[in-house]
């Protein structure tokens, strides 16, 4: 009863926030254990660094109050998720991004696992997915590193190669600096900086990257 109403509570935190980040860049580099799940909900904002920045498929000209340059204008969204473990060192991960309503999945597979006095441990991921509001997709591949403080605290570097539905339709290098505190219940911080690859592979805007979740 009480995971069944966190989770709707999760869902429903979603729906609170106005661009989107990828969760895999918030989050340590620990696998959930096989047959448990966690699930979590997060606020996050993206602030364009490049002048000349619209929110597709808005632009110079078009009506309304969307006719802006977005270069230093903090774009907030929300995001909920789960995690489950079905493999030794490996798993699955779900996402649910607003308001531009993009659903993501994922595996992630710790490379480096992580056991108790351990001081450093390394993870592989990846996700898929899209948007057919804003009709684009989602895909990426990451690296976590954490380097832990304690067995309740560490501090995560987190790198992502891909796409994300809002603000980059091309793919762009996302890299981010994080702590997480706690084990059962966990609160995560990260702060970052996203650079695209040039109008050749599709816009991607340059942009400054803060996120901060709870996860139980």
């Amino acid at each position: 009863m009480a995971r069944g109403l966190f989770i709707l509570l999760c869902c429903l935190g979603a729906f609170v926030a106005g661009s989107c980040s990828p969760l895999p860049l918030l989050q340590d580099a620990s696998v959930v254990r096989k047959g448990q799940l966690k699930v979590g909900v997060g606020a996050f904002m993206a602030m364009p660094t490049e002048a000349k920045t619209y929110m597709e498929p808005d632009g110079p000209g078009a009506k309304g109050s969307l006719d802006n340059d977005l270069q230093y204008m903090p774009l907030i969204h929300a995001a909920g998720w789960t995690r489950y473990g079905f493999a030794e060192d490996l798993e699955f991960t779900t996402s649910f991004h607003v308001p531009t309503f993009a659903i993501a999945i994922g595996l992630k597979w710790a490379a480096v696992p992580y056991e108790p006095g351990d001081v450093v441990s390394l993870a592989l991921s990846g996700d898929i997915g899209g948007s057919f509001v804003i009709m684009s997709y989602v895909i990426g591949v990451g690296i976590v590193t954490s380097f832990h403080v304690s067995e309740e605290v560490s501090l995560d570097l987190a790198t992502r190669f891909g796409t994300m539905t809002g603000l980059w339709t091309g793919p762009a290098l996302t890299s981010t600096i994080g702590l997480s505190f706690g084990r059962k219940t966990t609160l995560r911080f990260a702060a970052g900086y996203a650079t695209g690859f040039g109008e050749q592979l599709g816009p991607s805007a340059p942009a400054l990257f803060v996120g901060g979740g709870w996860e139980y």
